[in-house]
């Protein structure tokens, strides 16, 4: 118990060190000129200049392809639906199909979205008994909360509640509740992002356990609408075998409101996946409600 909690403080060490207070990293005019975008996510302040400024000027931010969730919020009375497909195999184990990964947000206030997330469609094979799983799993349905710390820090408080509405050899059977703290730091090209979450499962499908799975992960802009990021997760069980997997992936925003996705990835640990492959299509209708 006592190497999990070292992993896991391992990982975690960049989250914390993410909200400590920083140097400044921009210059004294840098300081007085926050862009648009900048000021936009400040929060519900009237006195924001980004109060004013339209939805459709704002740009698309997502939680897809990475495990690490996004820091911010949607824009009020916007509609924005994050889509995807997943393939993992272990070639001593199983291969498994997961699609649509639909996550739908819709922007309550400037910087509080309502989240609700639909059932999976899981296709998984066994390799050695040929069992197959070929059903639906829950819905989950929650919230997320930012605000912007001193240095230009977002982070986001993002508490869920998993619905037992899968199919029975899928489904937790139980409602289970979950908790997100995602963290990030723009620079001028790169962003250095983490993330803590919290599960606990106590379902008929699975033995009472608690999971933690921090994240770490660095993005790059390429150019103006591609960018490429990289990424470690751990997913340390309070009963149990550990896993970690590294990612990398790229995604492309061929408008403000839309963006295509890509990611890779490979286990660090024997009982890890050895491949992960995902594709996504993202997009946001803004002005849905008033």
């Amino acid at each position: 118990m006592y190497a999990k909690f070292r992993a896991l403080a391992g990982i975690m060490t960049p989250l914390i060190l993410l909200t400590l207070p920083q140097t400044p990293m921009w210059s004294a005019e840098q300081e007085t000129d926050l862009s648009p975008v900048t000021q936009s996510f400040a929060g519900d302040s009237a006195a924001s200049p980004s109060s004013a400024k339209p939805a459709s000027m704002l740009p698309l931010t997502t939680s897809r392809p990475s495990e690490t969730d996004d820091s911010k919020t949607v824009p009020k009375g916007s509609l924005q639906a994050e889509n995807g497909v997943t393939y993992e195999d272990d070639s001593d184990e199983s291969q498994s199909w997961i699609l649509p990964e639909t996550l739908l947000r819709l922007g309550l206030s400037d910087n509080t979205e309502f989240r609700f997330t639909l059932p999976n469609y899981i296709y998984q094979r066994d390799k050695d008994e040929g069992q197959l799983t070929n059903n639906f799993g829950d819905i989950s349905v929650g919230l997320s909360h930012h605000q912007e710390l001193p240095g230009k820090i977002d982070i986001a408080l993002i508490p869920i509640l998993h619905l037992p509405t899968g199919a029975n050899n899928i489904s937790t059977d139980t409602i289970e509740p979950q908790l997100r703290v995602a963290v990030s730091r723009e620079f001028k090209t790169l962003t250095l992002e983490s993330q803590f979450d919290a599960r606990w499962s106590h379902g008929k499908n699975a033995n009472a356990n608690a999971t933690f799975t921090p994240t770490l992960m660095i993005s790059h802009d390429f150019m103006d609408k591609l960018s490429g990021f990289a990424e470690v997760v751990g997913e340390i069980f309070a009963w149990g075998s550990d896993d970690y997997y590294i990612q990398t992936g790229a995604y492309y925003t061929p408008t403000k409101r839309q963006q295509i996705d890509f990611r890779l990835g490979t286990g660090l640990i024997a009982n890890s996946q050895d491949i992960l492959v995902g594709f996504g299509y993202s997009f946001r209708i803004d002005g849905l409600i008033k």
